[in-house]
């Protein structure tokens, strides 16, 4: 008798370890799916990361070579420079841009920009669905007369924006400029004050150099990197 219950009970054990077993074993298989499908979503993502990085670099490159190739031979002339990452066009001549503490466009700048505004668009329409905007960036130095660095940095930003506005009402307003598309659809107008100061070689603020107008092409793959990259962080 005490053979039979021995028997019946190594017989329920054996049953509740292959149920156990067979528990673990499609358990194992579930996590194997949810790996092989993470590695998939990693991979998906890899690749998409890659394709905007690449799409990027290929744009950014072409604008870069498109607007250099136009413009190389004014630079010197004009005080001006262009950013082959940022595509940042800026012109470095305060002097000719505004009067101190001014926000009128000066005559020379106005000759200035109605040279540049018609040949910069126009390079620039091969790649209009890849821009998302241009923005026109007004600079400062820090300083404003005997006031204190807050109420200048205050006084600096409305300066900045009204300088921009104006560059951009002027382009708005110019015979020179035909494409309306552009100047409708993507230009806008940001002032930054003296917060993007230029500096010195002791990395001191060059008041001269920080005053400046900058036009910046910002593409689409150039904002989705930037989400990326913010998500990543």
């Amino acid at each position: 008798m005490s053979d039979i219950l021995t028997s019946k009970r190594n017989q329920e054990s054996e049953s509740q370890w292959l149920s156990i077993s067979d528990l673990m074993a499609g358990l194992m298989v579930v996590f194997m799916f949810i790996a092989v499908a993470f590695m998939l979503n990693v991979q998906k993502d890899k690749d998409r990361i890659e394709g905007i990085a690449f799409e990027y670099r290929d744009t950014q490159l072409a604008i870069y070579e498109a607007l250099k190739s136009e413009f190389q031979v004014n630079m010197n002339a004009w005080g001006a420079d262009l950013h082959p990452e940022t595509l940042t066009f800026t012109f470095r001549s305060p002097d000719i841009l505004f009067q101190e503490g001014e926000d009128e466009i000066n005559e020379k700048y106005s000759a200035l920009l109605d040279e540049f505004a018609p040949r910069y668009f126009n390079i620039l329409t091969p790649f209009y669905h890849e821009i998302k905007e241009i923005r026109i960036e007004g600079h400062t130095s820090s300083g404003w007369g005997t006031l204190a660095s807050k109420e200048a940095y205050f006084k600096n930003m409305d300066l900045s924006q009204k300088r921009t506005q104006s560059v951009l009402s002027h382009l708005y307003s110019s015979p020179h400029v035909t494409d309306e598309l552009f100047v409708r659809n993507k230009l806008v107008a940001v002032g930054y004050s003296s917060s993007r100061p230029e500096p010195l070689s002791d990395k001191s603020e060059d008041p001269i150099a920080s005053r400046r107008v900058s036009f910046t092409v910002i593409t689409h793959a150039d904002e989705m990197l930037k989400k990326i990259i913010r998500g990543a962080k």
